[in-house]
């Protein structure tokens, strides 16, 4: 192939071939699940009744998921514990992520840095993400795309609410009952949330305006309301959120191994060897018996829960150089 050929070779290749769609990827350092992630070898037989994880990932010091085009059943997941690295497919509506920016939805609702978002739908490096559980606010806000770099699977740090308050907005005393916010006054059959008040929240009056109406900041426990309210002249129904914190783990047996290097990790699932991660290098684990050229093994690990029933193992060859503890 000559030089001047390349220029006429290019000109055929697909728009897509040159210009690749970024993907959605979301990281995470330090991630706790609250709720356990299970983890897949491969994504679920279409129509499949019964599924077969084999783990379940508690917390990993680092952590990432990919999400495909379109709307993605599962995503591709690669996290590292503090003993284990594991690769596998969760389910999308099982991750988490958190939002790394204070940006409002349906121009009311702002979720906090620990707000757990859920991925509804994908389109390049973009994703469009629903709100959590939101505990003493109830709304219909529906999703909204977001650029998945401002997302992450651990929230960050808390944020400064003196970027969403102007010159001479004033803290004010909580008030009582539920009080409906509007983006707009002029729009109080838009979008919506209605809050019922706590003496946990912080509460700051930002601009009065005509008729009783009022711009106010309302922080909650898991988001904030930036909108137009006025005093409520009824009590109102509003939702309730929910959450879950995963098992303690069993106490760790007496490790009889260590490697210097990182080992494969094999997951036997309906019979078959599935390489699912690998230990990290020094992690005690003990080894069991035989079969092939593969060695049963254990792995204790506080992040991680392996599913009943199934059996861990590595090369033989694997185990040579390695030392018991």
């Amino acid at each position: 192939m000559t030089r001047a050929t390349l220029p006429l070779l290019l000109a055929l290749l697909p728009t897509a071939a040159l210009a690749q769609t970024p993907p959605c990827e979301v990281g995470g350092r330090d991630v706790t699940f609250e709720t356990p992630l299970s983890l897949l070898a491969d994504p679920p037989s279409p129509g499949a009744m019964v599924e077969h994880p084999f783990a379940e990932v508690l917390r990993a010091r680092s952590a990432t998921v990919r999400f495909a085009e379109g709307v993605p059943e599962v995503a591709d997941v690669r996290v590292e514990t503090t003993r284990v690295g594991l690769q596998g497919v969760a389910h999308t509506g099982s991750i988490a992520l958190h939002p790394t920016e204070a940006t409002p939805f349906g121009g009311v609702v702002i979720p906090l840095a620990h707000h757990r978002l859920r991925v509804t739908a994908v389109a390049g490096d973009r994703a469009s993400v629903a709100l959590g559980p939101t505990p003493r606010v109830h709304h219909a806000i529906a999703p909204e795309a977001r650029a998945c770099a401002a997302l992450s699977l651990s929230p960050g740090r808390p944020f400064t609410w003196q970027r969403l308050l102007p010159r001479g907005a004033r803290r004010v005393a909580t008030p009582r009952g539920v009080w409906s916010f509007y983006a707009s006054p002029d729009a109080p059959e838009g979008s919506r949330a209605q809050v019922f008040g706590s003496p946990r929240d912080r509460v700051w009056l930002i601009e009065a305006g005509d008729a009783s109406w009022r711009r106010m900041l309302w922080v909650t426990d898991t988001v904030a309301l930036l909108g137009w309210t006025r005093p409520p002249h009824a009590p109102q129904s509003f939702g309730y959120g929910t959450g879950h914190r995963g098992r303690s783990t069993p106490a760790e047996r007496a490790p009889t191994t260590r490697c210097p290097r990182p080992v494969v990790l094999y997951a036997m699932l309906r019979g078959q060897a599935r390489a699912v991660g690998r230990i990290l290098q020094g992690t005690p684990f003990t080894v069991g018996a035989r079969e092939g050229d593969r060695l049963a093994v254990t792995v204790s690990d506080p992040d991680v829960r392996w599913a009943d029933g199934v059996t861990l193992a590595i090369s033989m060859y694997d185990i040579l150089g390695c030392t018991p503890p």
